[in-house]
């Protein structure tokens, strides 16, 4: 029973073109499902870059003090 509905949605044609629809749309959904499962189990892992570039603006200077703001933004952060 359940082949004959399937050849009938697939092969036959006139009436029973919404349910050709209707299955393509069910198939569809099926598909999409199980590619949003496979890409939420499979991540590719980030490459690891390091510090930024010498005279990058986010780059640090480690042998200068903080400045005044700097210090003063460590210590808003400090509770965090």
């Amino acid at each position: 029973m359940t082949t004959q509905l399937l050849y009938q949605a697939f092969f036959s044609t006139g009436q029973n073109t919404s349910m050709r629809l209707s299955m393509s749309r069910l198939l569809r959904l099926c598909a999409n499902v199980l590619i949003a499962y496979g890409e939420m189990y499979y991540c590719l892992p980030y490459p690891d870059v390091g510090e930024p570039a010498p005279g990058h603006p986010e780059s640090m200077v480690r042998n200068q003090p903080f400045t005044e703001m700097e210090k003063a933004l460590d210590r808003q952060l400090e509770g965090l």
